[in-house]
């Protein structure tokens, strides 16, 4: 299993954006299989022109984001096969998907695999809505009790409060240390506040909390212009100095493991430091 937190993030002094932030553990149940694995992607969306001289001309171009928890063999297919729904939309201008539509067509999606592979997943699909440019996080999750029930959650829109979106494993009891540091802080709606949810899943990792979670984060941000942004995630170099840091992306070392370059190109995965900037309470 493992677990994903996505919010709205309204910290001060940046534009107003969507996180999503996933350990990287990845098991059969019982043993581990890696600690580097892939649970947060980008999903391309794309809407061409179906008619006259400009068949096939894209109209419309965005970014959202696709995560699961659960079954990787479900989570890792869904995902392909939406990625590729979603990119090859047609129609004309103006016409676009609303989210509503968006998230409904993974639920069919999820479904598809459920029943072949007769495993379940959780997905959430989070953006800025097409039509109304308003944020959205919607999960979609499959539960069996005596049959398979498919059930769709959306939380639409801005809100004052933190409002964390949790899928994966030990939901109620990360739910409850979200809500109880985010009490705390409410008085400040400092940085510390809006960044809760990442710091409990980074705690939750160090601490080996649970079984089901760790590895590291991998953190996907994205921004109202539907700009999706992977970050790897700066931490210490263990042994050495503790303002020596690495690059940690999906837990792999960006600086060590993978390399820096690609031909003449670097590797320009940002790194985020959770602690930055430094606590305003």
């Amino acid at each position: 299993m493992t677990l994903v937190a996505t919010w709205v993030n309204l910290e001060p002094g940046i534009a107003p954006s969507i996180w999503t932030a996933a350990d990287t553990k990845i098991s059969d149940g019982k043993e581990t299989i890696m600690l580097e694995g892939s649970k947060v992607f980008e999903l391309p969306l794309s809407c061409r022109t179906l008619g006259g001289s400009s068949y096939g001309n894209v109209y419309y171009k965005t970014s959202l984001g696709f995560s699961y928890a659960g079954s990787s063999m479900i989570g890792l297919n869904t995902y392909a096969t939406l990625c590729s729904v979603l990119s090859n939309l047609g129609s004309g201008p103006p016409n676009l998907p609303d989210h509503i539509s968006i998230v409904n067509k993974a639920k069919d999606i999820l479904k598809v695999y459920t029943i072949s592979v007769q495993s379940y997943a959780e997905i959430s699909i989070w953006g800025f809505c097409p039509i109304t440019h308003l944020p959205f996080i919607g999960v979609v999750s499959a539960v069996k009790t005596t049959e398979v029930v498919y059930t769709v959650e959306i939380k639409y829109g801005y809100e004052d409060q933190l409002y964390c979106s949790l899928i994966g494993s030990h939901k109620s009891e990360v739910n409850s240390e979200i809500a109880a540091r985010c009490a705390m802080l409410a008085n400040s709606k400092s940085h510390d506040y809006w960044r809760t949810p990442i710091k409990v899943l980074r705690d939750v990792i160090k601490q080996n909390s649970y079984e089901e979670i760790g590895g590291n984060i991998q953190l996907a941000i994205i921004p109202s212009n539907g700009s999706f942004n992977h970050f790897a995630m700066s931490v210490p170099v263990e042994g050495i100095s503790p303002r020596t840091h690495t690059q940690k992306y999906r837990n792999i070392d960006q600086l060590e493991e993978i390399g820096r370059w690609v031909g003449n190109c670097l590797i320009a995965i940002p790194a985020l430091e959770i602690d930055f900037p430094l606590s305003e309470t």
